[in-house]
């Protein structure tokens, strides 16, 4: 009984999730077959990772029997490989890593200009250290067509540390995307937990605001949700071995690190279960804020 309970829970849970996943799907006059062949390839691909992460074989027919997807449909689809995954955004961890690394900061602690000409100038060395296998020009001209930074007589300045993605769509729905990942791995980990939740997860709403105030509060809620993620930015980054490199202790040849901590936030306003939009696009922006490592 215990256990039709917790299957129906979960039933409820997944169809609640799905709903908006489905309207988003049928307002690009998506069907129902294109759907379902990416649940398939997601099927595939999530049973492989499950696969690889216990150390077990994986197979067509161990992949078919953990998640029950016809055994010609997991043949073909593994046959293709494993689907790409989305890289976290270089940008937002190369101007992370400029805002929070003491060799890139100025004495009180605020992102320096750096020399950009040259070989071995400032902002190559910053490349260079969030990843060699990026071209520093290339970097260059994102950041410049992001306005993220902007030129002066001693180098390249930064002037805004998130990125706006409102008119890439595909960063839009991927970001979306992480984001849902990391609630439901929040709420996973809170099940069964006792008193004190290991993962924050809360959610604030007020159903008859009034009209007149809708753009204070965009307004409100984007200054405090910037200003939340600069706190969040400035502690975190004090305890990330990519930017403070702790002495090891006893019998430790190193500090043991690798862990991912992911803080999100986002405001919506309604009406009637849907977005209420200004039809300008502009209130409504979706931004990603900075992490590093």
């Amino acid at each position: 009984m215990a256990d039709l309970k917790q299957n129906n829970l979960r039933a409820t849970a997944l169809i609640q999730m799905l709903r908006p996943i489905v309207r988003y799907w049928l307002r690009r006059a998506d069907r129902f077959q294109e759907f379902s062949e990416l649940l398939k390839i997601v099927f595939v691909d999530v049973a492989r990772e499950e696969l690889a992460r216990s150390n077990s074989k994986v197979n067509v027919s161990r992949i078919h029997m953990l998640t029950g997807v016809h055994r010609n449909d997991v043949s073909r689809i593994f046959k293709q490989g494993a689907q790409p995954k989305i890289l976290p955004d270089f940008l937002s961890r190369l101007i992370g890593q400029w805002e929070q690394d003491p060799e890139f900061q100025t004495s009180n602690g605020t992102p320096k200009v750096l020399t950009f000409l040259g070989k071995n100038n400032d902002f190559n060395k910053l490349v260079e250290k969030v990843s060699k296998g990026v071209s520093p020009g290339t970097v260059l001209f994102e950041l410049e067509r992001s306005n993220a930074i902007k030129r002066t007589s001693r180098g390249i300045k930064l002037v805004r540390s998130t990125q706006r993605h409102t008119k890439d769509e595909e960063r839009v729905i991927a970001l979306s995307g992480e984001m849902v990942e990391s609630m439901l791995g929040a709420a996973q980990g809170n099940i069964g937990a006792g008193d004190i939740s290991p993962n924050v997860l809360l959610r604030t709403r007020y159903d008859n605001i009034y009209r007149s105030d809708v753009e204070d509060i965009r307004a409100w809620l984007r200054a405090e949700a910037k200003a939340l993620h600069k706190r969040v930015r400035d502690y975190l980054s004090l305890r990330d071995k990519d930017i403070v490199e702790r002495a090891p202790k006893a019998g430790e040849t190193e500090q043991a690190a690798g862990l991912t901590v992911v803080f999100g936030s986002f405001g919506v306003i309604e009406e009637d279960g849907e977005a209420l939009d200004d039809g300008s696009n502009s209130s409504n922006q979706l931004e990603s804020e900075i992490f590093s490592g």
